[in-house]
């Protein structure tokens, strides 16, 4: 809302039960890049402990539409006149990874506390400190206080948030604008190379792998090959062939392909040598997203 502008007027019935904000007019179109602000203070509610009600209804209309009443109750909290809760505080501030952290606090004897942080609700009503090991992800902690009748509590919430250096993260979908850098480190799942005459040679050779603690990418570099296929495949509930990972066998040599993978996801390389067999090498190589240090499992390999 640019500057400051009075749309309303305001009355409040007799027995102060109710204030009314009423427009100049019959109605006062808002447009959608304002907004309006209603202030109260100084309201009369209860003496008695726990939390009082105010109901704001509003009368509105979206263009010619006929006008709808909506409501929507506050819950006012009229807490003990001896009642504290303040100077919630987390030190360090920003910790590296595995970092620890400890959350102070002043309150009052008459109520009850607890702390809260994802996956955990912790009484912590006899305290005013706590010590945290190993915080992995920048963290939220919320105390809550809660006193008064049982049947209606009065709560009041206070938050403190540290904040971790290349923290771990549990996500839903992740879009990149721009490079992803994976600073994993590589590490080489297979290697077989044909010598020439008088050494051991395959036609056909499969490894399988499960990717167990991290999603990543398999990088397979095959050198001095002259005619061959390789594919990449992934196992999830039905065996799928990651297409643009397929090479036709003719005249190449210093190929690579990578195939993304998911955490738990089953993939393998499979190799069909044809022509005459000539000396090379083939490597695959996995590098995690992220810097997880197990690899792949081997499930198995087959060489005929």
């Amino acid at each position: 809302m640019m500057g400051r502008q009075r749309w309303f007027t305001v009355a409040a019935l007799s027995d102060q039960s109710q204030f009314v904000f009423s427009p100049a007019a019959d109605h006062t179109p808002i447009g959608p890049d304002l907004g309006f602000t209603i202030q109260l203070s100084d309201i009369p509610v209860s003496r008695k402990v726990g939390t009082a009600p105010i109901t704001l209804t509003e009368s509105s209309r979206t263009g010619t539409s006929a006008f709808q009443d909506r409501a929507t109750v506050f819950s006012i909290g009229r807490f003990p006149a001896d009642f504290y809760l303040r100077n919630f505080q987390c030190e360090p501030l920003i910790i590296p990874n595995g970092g620890d952290v400890t959350l102070t606090w002043e309150r009052s004897a008459n109520a009850t506390y607890e702390l809260l942080y994802p996956g955990v609700e912790r009484d912590v009503t006899d305290r005013t400190s706590l010590e945290l090991e190993g915080i992995k992800s920048d963290t939220t902690f919320c105390l809550r206080a809660t006193t008064g009748d049982p049947t209606n509590p009065v709560t009041r919430i206070l938050s403190t948030q540290v904040t971790v250096l290349k923290p771990d993260l549990d996500i839903g979908n992740l879009t990149v604008h721009g490079s992803l850098n994976a600073v994993g480190s590589a590490t080489r799942l297979y290697h077989y190379g044909y010598q020439g005459p008088g050494h051991e040679f395959f036609n056909t050779t499969e490894v399988g792998w499960t990717a167990h603690s991290s999603a990543g990418f398999a990088i397979v570099n095959i050198g001095g090959v002259t005619g061959s296929e390789f594919r990449f495949l992934l196992d999830s509930e039905t065996v799928k062939t990651a297409g643009d990972m397929q090479r036709p066998g003719g005249g190449y040599s210093g190929h690579s392909a990578t195939l993304p993978v998911k955490c738990g996801e089953k993939f393998s390389f499979r190799m069909l040598m044809t022509g005459t067999p000539v000396p090379y090498s083939t490597e695959v190589y996995w590098v995690p997203l992220g810097l997880a240090t197990t690899p792949p499992t081997q499930d198995y390999i087959k060489h005929e």
